[in-house]
């Protein structure tokens, strides 16, 4: 009985070592991985969390200051001979890696004040394309979907773009500061003879309204 159970015992590391020492799967078979096992990102938060089986994320950066958005793919490369690793494809477009290198994806976020809304769909797929007879043939691939939000830049969305006033006659009156969005006082000297002035700030593309002296007027009028 004790040499059965020695017997079993071996047998059962044996088969416990060929598993892990298992070859990699190679493209075209059943169990070529197409997943990645990590999605990370340098900005912002992924929601939900990730998954190998997910399909549909978001990150949300919320500082409007980020201009770089770097992601990390990661694929489980034990899985893989390392002349044969997946093809991925970003937006349709080949992606170039190296599966001794991290796998590192770069967004340009706001090159301006505006908000940013764009999606990327990640393929991972099998190098030896679609199998099966045609019109059955099919892909091992998986793909991921990727909703990138920034908000615009608030601060700047509301500062002043120009400001020009003009007396009644159309004569440009001429501050004495130079303008500076930043700038939060202009002082302009006008002649005694002129009955009023005409006050044209300009806002930027973004902003929705505009007051002065606490009364909302028509934006950029």
């Amino acid at each position: 009985r004790t040499s059965r159970a020695v017997l079993v015992g071996v047998f059962a590391v044996f088969a416990a070592c060929a598993l892990a020492d298992e070859d990699p799967a190679l493209p075209g078979t059943a169990n070529y991985e197409t997943q990645l096992v990590g999605l990370q990102s340098s900005e912002g938060h992924l929601n939900p969390q990730f998954t190998q089986e997910g399909g549909d994320f978001k990150i949300f950066v919320d500082n409007g200051d980020i201009k770089m958005l770097v992601l990390t793919l990661v694929l489980h490369l034990a899985k893989y001979d390392m002349l044969h690793c997946p093809i991925i494809t970003i937006n349709d477009e080949p992606f170039e890696y190296s599966p001794i290198q991290p796998l590192i994806f770069k967004v340009k976020l706001n090159e301006s004040i505006a908000p940013f809304d764009k999606m990327f769909r990640i393929k991972i797929a099998d190098p030896s394309g679609p199998s099966g007879a045609w019109p059955f043939a099919r892909l091992n691939a998986h793909e991921y979907n990727l909703h990138v939000l920034q908000p615009p830049d608030f601060d700047h969305i509301v500062e002043a773009q120009s400001l020009m006033v003009t007396s009644s006659a159309g004569q440009e009156l001429i501050s004495a500061e130079t303008f500076d969005p930043q700038q939060e006082v202009y002082t302009y000297h006008v002649a005694g003879e002129v009955e009023s002035v005409v006050l044209a700030p300009r806002c930027g593309v973004f902003a929705t309204g505009m007051k002065i002296n606490g009364e909302s007027v028509n934006i950029n009028d």
